[in-house]
């Protein structure tokens, strides 16, 4: 993989086995790179920089150059509604970047991450905006879910808690249980 020398300060490794977290203002994600070596990418005020012309955009992605996987992630502290833009725009910059579009192109894989803290309510429905970013993870993905909305994981992040819940697309995860990529 050749990163651009003007993105280079945002794309940073994690070490197979290594936990480490994402995080801003509101709320942290805990992480461990399993198996092999991937990529932390800061993407807000990163390798897409402009905030002033609003462009909506997640935090950070996860890229696995091996296995071939990009997972965007969305830290939210209070509106997830406005996760789904944010995810949606992300897409749409990196499919008009040349020099970034290799993060989405052709990977087996591509899904999205909605991060919010324990206190925060988890929606369970669906509407149309998470209907339409599934099917835009969806069309870049090699691998098919059998349930489109596969591709849109919901993580609660609580600080004391030793048990992982997963069901399918709602996951619990803590600093002692991070999420495995």
């Amino acid at each position: 993989m050749k990163i651009e020398k003007k993105y280079e300060p945002y794309f940073e490794v994690q070490e197979a086995g290594k936990r480490f977290t994402l995080a801003d203002e509101k709320t942290k994600l805990y992480l461990q790179a399993n198996g092999n070596a991937i990529w932390k990418v800061k993407v807000d005020k990163g390798i897409i920089a402009d905030v002033t012309a609003g462009i909506n955009k997640c935090d950070f992605i996860i890229y696995d150059e091996i296995k071939e996987e990009t997972h965007l992630i969305e830290l939210k502290g209070a509106i997830i509604d406005k996760a789904l833009i944010q995810l949606e725009e992300t897409l749409k910059n990196l499919e008009e970047e040349q020099e970034l579009v290799f993060l989405i192109k052709g990977q087996k894989i591509v899904n999205a991450f909605i991060v919010s803290p324990g206190r925060q309510e988890i929606p369970r429905g669906i509407n149309t905006k998470s209907r339409f970013l599934a099917q835009r993870l969806s069309k870049h993905s090699k691998i098919k879910a059998e349930n489109l909305f596969d591709f849109i994981k919901y993580v609660k992040v609580v600080m004391k808690s030793n048990a992982k819940g997963d069901d399918g697309n709602h996951i619990l995860c803590s600093p002692s249980v991070p999420i495995i990529f």
